[in-house]
Parts: C-alpha cells; sequence; structure tokens
C-alpha cells in the first residue's frame, strides 16, 4: 500500500466530497459483513481513538465513527 498514490484534489470542495464517498464505502463495507464483525470493529476503531495521542484528532475520528453508526443502524434496521 505504501507504493500506491491516491492523489486527492486540492479544493476543499472535493476533499469534502472524497471524505463522505469513503465514510459511505466503510459504512457499506461493514454492513456487508454482518452485524457481530460490523460492532467488533467498530469496537476496535473506538480503543483505537481512545489511545490516540493527538486529542484534536482524537475527536474528528469520534466523530466520524459516530456518523458511520448511524449511518449503520439506519440501514440495518
Amino acid at each position: 500500500m505504501n507504493n500506491i498514490d491516491f492523489p486527492t484534489s486540492a479544493t476543499p470542495e472535493e476533499m469534502a466530497r472524497e471524505i463522505s464517498g469513503l465514510k459511505a464505502i466503510l459504512t457499506l463495507m461493514l454492513i456487508t459483513m454482518g452485524q457481530a464483525d460490523a460492532g467488533k470493529v467498530i469496537l476496535k476503531m473506538e480503543r483505537l481513538i481512545a489511545d490516540h495521542p493527538d486529542m484534536a484528532e482524537a475527536e474528528a475520528f469520534k466523530g466520524i465513527v459516530q456518523q458511520m453508526r448511524q449511518a449503520y443502524r439506519q440501514e440495518t434496521c
């Protein structure tokens, strides 16, 4: 993976669209995994975030995981 180049647009609007797309893709991946495995993944992400040294980044990651949880619940209920 280190040798793969993923170019990102320089405009904030395009970057925001890319990030939203990534959130949606991750949520869809969790949905296809099934409830038990997806739950394990989410819990592991939350544990890693809790141990993250940069509190500002950790808060941003928490928000992303929360958004993914909400989307997951909407799709699976």
